[in-house]
C-alpha cells in the first residue's frame, strides 16, 4: 500500500511507515443488544440497542532508520486524547481516534512490523467540511439532506430581526424551545381625554342648551314632555369650583297630576387626538344630590349619553316617585331597555357617585351599589354625541330639598393605544444551539436559564429532513442557519 497515505494529529504517519496488508476499518462500530426472556416463550424479545467504539486495526513496516523512526511513530502517538485520523482513500473523512493497547517497541525494532489499534470511542467517521442551510428570514421550515448513516446533531444558529419572546424548533420529533412562549410584545391600554372637565358648568352661561327638542332623556322612548322648566348653575357656597346645576322653575303647573321635565344637554367637543366628533368609548361621570326629609317629596334625576340622532344610548336614573315613604330606586338602561333596578328605603348620603362607562361592547353602571357590567353586541360601535341631565318633577309634590348634580364630567377613552414591553429576544440577538454539546448561547454568553425542560438535542436522521422554526405570533421570522457534519457508523 505505497500509495496509502495515514495522517494523525496533524501529521502523516507514512513517511515513517507503510500500511501493509491487513488493514481493516470495519464496515460498522461495535453493537450490543439487550434482549430479555419471557416465561417459558420461544426465544427471547429485542429490547434495545446500543453502539460502542469502533476499531481500525493498521499492521505496518517501518521504514529505513527504524530506531530514529520508532522514536518519531511513538511520539506521533502519544495522545491523551482522541485526534483527527485521516486515510488518503478517504479524503473527505475524520475519524477521531488515539492508539489502544500497547505496540511492541521490541518486535517493531527487531523486524520493523507492527500494528496500531486505532480506537475511535464515539463509532463514527465524520466529513471533515460542515453543511449548512438557512430560512432565508423567511421561511418557518428549512428542509435539508444528511447524506451519512447515522443521526447527526445540527447546529441552530438564530439572529433576531427584531424583538422575540421565544424561539421553537422541531426536527425529528424532537423539540427545541429557548425563551418565553408567553410573552407578548406589549401591552394594549387605555388612555383618556378630558372632553367637559370636572366643572364646566362653572360658567352659569355654559349650561348647555336647555330642554333641546328630539332628545329621548326619559327612558322607555319618552321625549321630552309638552311643558318644561328651566334649569340655572348656581355656586355652591362651601365649594365655588363645584357649582350645582339644578332646575330653577318647572313652569307652570298643570291644572291635573302631571309629570313636568327639564333638561340641560351638553354636545360632546371634537377631542384633541383624533379630531373627530363621537366616543366609541367613554367615561360620563357624575354627584347626584338627591335627599328628601319629607316622605311625600318625589322626583326624578336622569343622565343621559345620546347618539348623534338624539336617541339615548344609555342612561342611569335615580328617582322615587312614591308620595307617602322614602322609595328610591336606581335604574340602568341602554337602547330603551331595563338592564337593572336597585331598590332602597334610602340614598346614603346627599351626594353619590355615579357613572356610566362604555369601552366596545361593554357598558358599566357605577353606582353605591357598586360597578354592573354588561356586554352588547349592539353597542360595539355605538358613540356617544350628547350628553344631558334631566330633573323631574310631579305636580304637584315637592322635589326633594337636595336636588342637583355637581361636579360631572365626561372622559373619552382610548383602546388602542400601546406600551412595548421587554422581550426576552432583542433586535439583532443572536441564538446559538450547540446539539452536540446541548449548550445554548445568547450573543456568545452561555445560558441555560430559558431553555425549556423538554427540549432535547437536535439529530437529523439519514436522508431527508425538516427542520420547523417557531417564534412569538407578533415577532418577525428570525435569520435561522444550520450547520451539521455528516457521519457514518
Amino acid at each position: 500500500m505505497s500509495n496509502f497515505n495515514v495522517f494523525f494529529n496533524g501529521q502523516e504517519l507514512t513517511k515513517l511507515m507503510t500500511v501493509t496488508v491487513g488493514f481493516n476499518r470495519g464496515v460498522i462500530a461495535e453493537r450490543t443488544n439487550t434482549t430479555e426472556k419471557v416465561g417459558n416463550s420461544k426465544g427471547v424479545i429485542f429490547m434495545d440497542t446500543t453502539l460502542g467504539a469502533k476499531t481500525v486495526d493498521m499492521p505496518f513496516v517501518v521504514l529505513k532508520n527504524k530506531l530514529e523512526n520508532c522514536m518519531k511513530i511513538a511520539s506521533i502517538l502519544n495522545v491523551d486524547s482522541p485526534q483527527e485520523l485521516t486515510f488518503s482513500d478517504q479524503p473527505d473523512i475524520v475519524y477521531y481516534a488515539m492508539p489502544d493497547g500497547a505496540v511492541d517497541y521490541d518486535d517493531i525494532y527487531r523486524h520493523g512490523k507492527g500494528t496500531i489499534k486505532w480506537l475511535v470511542p464515539d463509532g463514527h467517521s465524520y466529513s471533515k467540511k460542515e453543511k449548512t442551510a438557512t430560512n432565508d428570514g423567511t421561511a418557518n421550515t428549512i428542509t435539508f439532506t444528511n447524506n451519512g448513516t447515522d443521526l447527526t446533531p445540527v447546529n441552530v444558529t438564530a439572529e433576531m430581526v427584531g424583538d422575540n419572546g421565544f424561539v421553537g424548533l422541531t426536527l425529528n420529533g424532537r423539540p427545541y424551545q429557548v425563551g418565553i412562549a408567553q410573552q407578548v410584545d406589549g401591552v394594549k391600554y387605555d388612555d383618556a381625554e378630558v372632553l367637559y372637565p370636572g366643572s364646566p358648568q362653572a360658567d352659569p352661561n355654559k349650561v348647555g342648551e336647555v330642554n333641546k327638542p328630539n332628545f329621548n332623556t326619559v327612558p322607555g322612548k319618552r321625549w321630552l314632555p309638552y311643558k318644561q322648566g328651566a334649569i340655572s348653575i348656581h355656586n355652591w357656597a362651601p365649594d365655588p369650583l363645584n357649582p350645582l346645576l339644578f332646575p330653577d322653575s318647572y313652569g307652570t303647573a298643570p291644572a291635573e297630576r302631571h309629570p313636568v321635565e327639564c333638561t340641560a344637554t351638553y354636545k360632546i367637543p371634537k377631542d384633541k387626538t383624533t379630531s373627530t366628533e363621537g366616543a366609541k368609548n367613554f367615561t360620563f361621570r357624575a354627584q347626584f344630590g338627591f335627599h328628601s326629609y319629607n316622605p311625600f317629596d318625589s322626583g326624578q334625576i336622569c343622565m343621559t349619553v345620546h347618539k348623534k340622532n338624539g336617541e339615548a344610548l344609555a342612561q342611569l336614573l335615580l328617582n322615587d316617585l312614591y308620595v307617602g315613604k322614602e322609595d328610591y330606586k336606581i335604574q340602568f338602561w341602554a337602547n330603551d331597555s331595563l338592564l337593572k333596578e336597585y331598590a332602597s328605603s334610602k340614598v346614603n348620603g346627599d351626594y353619590n357617585n355615579y357613572a356610566i362607562i362604555k369601552y366596545g361592547s361593554q357598558i358599566t353602571f357605577r353606582s353605591q351599589f357598586g360597578d354592573r357590567t354588561y356586554n352588547i353586541a349592539s353597542l360595539a360601535d355605538e358613540e356617544a354625541y350628547y350628553v344631558s341631565f334631566s330633573f323631574l318633577k310631579w305636580f304637584p309634590y315637592e322635589t326633594p330639598k337636595i336636588y342637583e348634580i355637581k361636579n360631572w364630567n365626561f372622559w373619552e377613552g382610548y383602546v388602542d393605544l400601546f406600551h412595548d414591553e421587554p422581550n426576552y429576544f432583542k433586535k439583532n440577538d443572536v441564538l446559538l444551539i450547540d446539539s452536540e454539546s446541548n449548550e445554548v448561547y445568547i450573543n456568545g454568553q452561555r445560558t441555560q436559564d430559558a431553555v425549556d425542560i423538554g427540549s432535547q438535542p437536535l439529530l437529523a436522521a439519514p436522508g431527508e429532513n425538516t427542520l420547523g422554526i417557531v417564534k412569538s405570533d407578533w415577532a418577525k421570522m428570525p435569520k435561522v442557519n444550520i450547520d451539521y457534519r455528516e457521519r457514518w457508523l
